[in-house]
């Protein structure tokens, strides 16, 4: 009687808890995901060069966030990673975390030590010079971006 008591108690508490799980999902947590919104480029830099990359963006008609730190990726979605700061080991992070955590199909860097640049290439991060960071090197970029990801839908790399 007692074995048959226990078994009754628990099946019942079973059936409670999932009752109280489906009411939650329902009510208190919410049914629909959030949806990051997706912004071109972020960009870290040191404050001249995101000021000067900042109003060329805008002028190009381009969505850009300047991130601090490598908690700022997990707040929306990027095309494009571009991490131009003195510190190569720093710029290294940021391309590997922006292409992991916010889904980000390219990444530029820019790379001062040439005993780097493999590091970069095997983390996905193309180098850069102080050159290349023009509005139509970054355009044409994106443009190639957008292009990969209406041909094969996940624009990825």
């Amino acid at each position: 009687m007692l074995v048959v008591f226990v078994v009754c108690f628990l099946l019942a508490g079973y059936w409670m808890m999932k009752r109280l799980d489906l009411f939650l999902s329902q009510n208190l947590i919410g049914t629909d995901e959030a949806v990051s919104p997706v912004v071109d480029i972020a960009l870290i830099a040191n404050e001249e060069l995101s000021r000067e990359l900042g109003s060329m963006f805008r002028t190009g008609d381009i969505s850009f966030d300047v991130l601090q730190g490598e908690d700022d990726f997990y707040d929306h979605e990027y095309r494009l990673i571009c991490a131009f700061t003195q510190d190569d080991l720093q710029n290294l992070l940021f391309c590997t975390l922006g292409k992991k955590i916010s889904k980000a199909r390219s990444a530029f860097s820019r790379c001062n030590n040439p005993l780097h640049r493999n590091l970069f290439r095997d983390a996905g991060a193309q180098c850069l010079e102080e050159a290349d960071l023009t509005l139509a090197r970054i355009k044409r970029e994106l443009t190639q971006i957008t292009v990969n990801a209406e041909k094969y839908g996940d624009g990825g790399c």
